[in-house]
C-alpha cells in the first residue's frame, strides 16, 4: 500500500512536501492496516518513508526497508539495500 494516504504532485518527493498533519494521518491508516492484516514483516519500499512511519507500526510486525525500485537515482535498487536485500528478506520469511 502506500503509506501516504493522499496524492503527490508528479515527482514530488515526501521531502518538501508532507506535513505533519500528512504524517500524522497516514500513520494512523498504517497501524489500522496492520492491526487487521497482522503481518509478520512490513517492508517499506523507499527509505524516507521508513524514517517517518517505522516508529508508528509500534512492536506488532517487524519492520524492515529497501530503496524503491523506481526510486529517483535509479541507481538504489541494484544496490545492496535495494533488490538484493529484498530477494533476502523474502528468503528468510520463506524459511520461517
Amino acid at each position: 500500500m502506500n503509506a501516504f494516504q493522499r496524492p503527490s504532485r508528479e515527482k514530488e518527493s515526501i521531502e518538501g512536501y508532507a506535513t505533519e498533519k500528512d504524517i500524522s494521518l497516514s500513520a494512523e491508516v498504517i497501524r489500522h492496516v496492520v492491526d487487521i492484516l497482522k503481518p509478520d514483516t512490513v517492508i517499506f519500499a523507499s527509505k524516507k518513508v521508513w524514517e517517518k512511519f517505522h516508529t508508528a507500526i509500534g512492536e506488532q510486525a517487524k519492520i524492515e526497508w529497501v530503496y524503491h525500485p523506481t526510486g529517483g537515482h535509479g541507481s538504489w535498487w541494484p544496490q545492496p539495500d535495494g533488490k538484493e536485500k529484498f530477494a533476502k528478506i523474502l528468503t528468510a520469511l520463506k524459511n520461517q
